[in-house]
């Protein structure tokens, strides 16, 4: 990597201490070296949608955007050349200048700003330093890593506008990303489970945005190299041995992200015309990516020019639409710890998720994967990356592209993507999507961690084969943008079911083309309703069209308080108490603000290699990997029916019928396994509307009512929002309906209460029943 090397056995933890400055301060526990070349810290904090990252190196602090410099254009998408007539690229090369608006290269000491000229309306862009030069015998290296024994260094993050410290800030340590899976020299060391025993690699920066790297040399024999050792004993902060004054202080000027505009343009037109860009504007093209008939240019430009390129580019004759690139966060056998329970001091099992929707013991042979004829199916996981090194991971499971040669340099299936063997990490534009964070490692676990390995936990099916995508960083955050160029990949590169355990707010239109066209591939998308109590309208990806939105219950199939909802949530499984795997040096809940959590209490086993986690995040897994069972049992099912075998079986709870808060009900594995493809009963009530009928006012109901052999459907009025008695309207319904009229009711049938009820049966010729409520308010 640019920035050296760190060896496996180094880790981090990070302590409070008392002192006069508040400081984060970073822990260095282990012997291993670190080059002089350097080592990366990735930051981020509210302000920022993907984290930035210092790369320290023995000359200056570079700061870039957490993707490599050099990224390869697919070559669907982008020309060899820009022209002079097209906004350029906002990559720099490196060693050179910077593109006007993205991050520069920054030196260790603060450059002076240039005057500001008259007229001007934009401040200059940052000064670039000169390319980091090899340090000389006996030289001492600038950057305030001295080969002086134990020297404390101050590394001060200020923002570049007005060089007040960066305040809010998370930091996190970034090791080297391991070997792939499966590679010639793969990293034997770190398939051990000793390495879980690491602490994690994160906290907050103090108000001054100060972090304190405490720096000893290397032995003699060995002058080129400098390692970081660890300040005091792992105490209490009143305990706490204080570090004394830093020997050296350097400040790195971090430059703030400019936003993103999303451009969609047809096929034909690859690159943006620079007639689009407001005068006196810095505008540059973060991403280029093509999603079916569409290529889309990502776009990085300062806030204050946002609105007129966005007024210039509608007005282009080649563009399809223009939207903001919103953020997309995380959504936070013989197998010992299925097998029992109280890994947490519980009384009840330690996976008792899984089981709860029918993975036991005792029903475990009837399941698809322990089957000869099972087939394996391509699963993505759209996330932050893989710990592919867990021990309760089977690199015989994860996906490989079977026309790429790993290491050879060359994009030898010509998709746009060098060497993308095992998949791809769209936040920093590399084919290694390793999991820093623990989220994606976490919702890899509960769909495919091995099973019967003597080893931990059983993931739900045997027969999925990860790819892994990352699309969210460090701090498990993403441009929308971003999980949209995922599921592209995904659906061009074969995965039956994409699940996508994230979401933000605003719904936006890449994502619904990427949506879309991974629909039109034959792939399911399985996403997290969200965590936020509130309507899942407003969030994306969940409150788009053809995805199953999954919602989250409790351990008394309850919808947990935490999830989202609306007419828009498809199914329920269980979210609260899961556990699952967790990536080397992560405590996934431990960065998250405004969560109540204490450090490492989400960490369990002997080994520290297993995390107990809630949210909706963790129950779409759950879905995923049944319908990746129904698939491996029956590669011949379509997407539509996979879909409709899941939800239709689903175990009704609360409130009856089909809801807003639990979709079809609790996911029922064993009954969806067992259910016919082309079975379906539908009933639902989706408004009503007032108009007028020959004078008098009419209410009309409207809804769905259909089944695959439809007999009747029915509907009944009750007084107040939960009655005790129903009255039958004595017109039924005797055709299917889809999104029609249901029936019209005068409006004289609601006399005697201000609340009513509406409840609609609809009925299957084979006796089964599905019902759907709705609650009308009068005037």
């Amino acid at each position: 990597m640019s920035f050296g090397s760190i060896e496996s056995t180094v880790f981090t933890r990070f302590r409070r201490v008392s002192w006069a400055i508040p400081a984060a301060i970073l822990w260095i526990s282990g012997s291993a070296p670190v080059s002089a070349q350097g080592f990366a810290v990735s930051y981020s904090d509210p302000n920022l949608c993907v984290a930035s990252v210092l790369y320290a190196t023995g000359r200056q602090i570079l700061e870039t955007p957490d993707r490599d410099l050099t990224p390869t254009p697919p070559p669907s998408s982008r020309p060899p050349q820009t022209r002079p007539e097209d906004i350029p690229d906002c990559v720099p090369v490196p060693g050179l200048t910077s593109v006007p608006g993205q991050p520069a290269a920054v030196t260790t000491e603060p450059t002076p700003k240039p005057p500001k000229q008259a007229g001007e309306d934009q401040k200059q862009p940052p000064v670039a330093s000169k390319p980091p030069e090899e340090d000389q015998p006996g030289e001492k290296p600038e950057l305030g890593l001295v080969k002086a024994q134990d020297t404390l260094v101050s590394l001060i993050l200020v923002n570049e506008d007005d060089g007040q410290p960066l305040q809010g800030a998370t930091v996190r340590l970034l090791a080297p990303e391991p070997d792939l899976p499966g590679g010639d020299t793969p990293d034997a060391d770190l398939t051990g489970s000793e390495n879980y025993a690491a602490g994690v690699e994160g906290d907050e920066l103090g108000d001054d945005g100060q972090l304190l790297l405490s720096v000893a040399p290397q032995p003699e024999d060995d002058p080129g190299s400098i390692k970081l050792t660890e300040v005091s004993e792992d105490k209490t902060a009143a305990d706490a041995v204080t570090p004394g004054k830093p020997e050296v202080t350097r400040t790195a000027r971090v430059v703030r992200q400019n936003p993103q505009l999303v451009v969609a343009t047809a096929a034909n037109w690859t690159r943006l015309p620079v007639r689009l860009v407001p005068q006196g504007a810095k505008v540059c093209v973060n991403r280029n990516f093509r999603i079916g008939d569409n290529n889309i240019h990502v776009v990085s430009l300062p806030g204050q020019h946002i609105a007129e390129f966005a007024r210039n580019a509608s007005r282009w004759q080649e563009t399809e639409f223009v939207e903001a690139d919103p953020c997309r966060n995380k959504e936070d056998s013989k197998d010992p710890l299925y097998e029992t329970s109280g890994l947490w001091g519980q009384k009840f099992d330690n996976q008792w998720a899984i089981k709860r929707v029918g993975f036991e013991e005792e029903k475990l042979p009837q399941w698809p994967s322990r089957l000869p004829a099972s087939t394996d199916v391509t699963v993505a996981v759209i996330d932050t990356g893989l710990d592919w090194y867990h021990p309760d991971i089977d690199h015989d499971k994860i996906w490989t592209n079977p026309n790429e040669v790993q290491g050879n340099g060359i994009d030898d299936d010509k998709n746009g993507y060098v060497d993308d063997i095992v998949g791809w990490n769209f936040v920093r534009n590399r084919n290694k999507p390793w999991d820093y964070d623990g989220h994606g490692t976490f919702v890899t676990g509960v769909i495919a961690a091995a099973q019967n390995n003597g080893i931990g936990i059983s993931g739900i099916s045997s027969s999925a084969k990860i790819m892994p995508l990352k699309a969210l960083d460090a701090f498990g955050r993403g441009y929308a943008s971003m999980a949209a160029e995922a599921i592209n990949y995904a659906a061009e590169h074969g995965a039956r079911i994409i699940n996508l355990s994230l979401g933000g707010r605003t719904l936006t239109k890449v994502e619904q083309l990427a949506i879309d066209h991974a629909r039109s591939k034959g792939a399911i998308v399985v996403v997290a309703a969200g965590n936020s109590g509130k309507s899942v309208a407003d969030f994306s990806p969940a409150g788009l069209r053809g995805v199953v939105t999954v919602t989250a219950t409790d351990r008394k199939d309850r919808r947990a308080g935490f999830s989202n909802w609306g007419p828009l949530v498809d199914i329920a499984a269980p979210g609260v108490d899961v556990l699952s795997l967790r990536a080397r040096r992560t405590d996934l809940l431990s960065l998250i603000r405004g969560v109540k959590y204490k450090r490492g209490e989400g960490i369990l086993g002997e080994d520290r290699s297993y995390y107990r986690a809630s949210g909706t995040s963790f129950a779409t897994p759950i879905v995923t990997g049944t319908i990746t069972e129904l698939l491996a049992g029956n590669p011949e099912l379509t997407a539509e029916q996979a879909t409709r075998m899941v939800l239709h079986s689903a175990r009704d709870i609360e409130t009856p019928g089909v809801d807003n808060y639990t979709g079809y009900g609790l996911l029922d594995a064993t009954a969806a396994l067992a259910a016919d493809p082309e079975y379906f009963n539908e009933s639902r009530i989706s408004g009503v509307k007032v108009v007028t009928r020959s004078g008098k006012p009419v209410l009309r109901v409207l809804g769905t009512s259909n089944t695959d052999d439809f007999k009747e459907a029915v509907i009944r009025l009750g007084k107040g929002p939960e009655p005790k008695k129903w009255l039958e309207v004595s017109r039924k319904i005797l055709k299917p309906v889809n999104d029609g009229l249901l029936i019209e009711l005068p409006t004289g049938v609601f006399k005697g209460a201000k609340q009513w009820t509406i409840r609609l049966i609809t009925r299957h010729k084979n006796g089964a029943e599905r019902e759907a409520r709705f609650s009308l308010k009068l005037g």
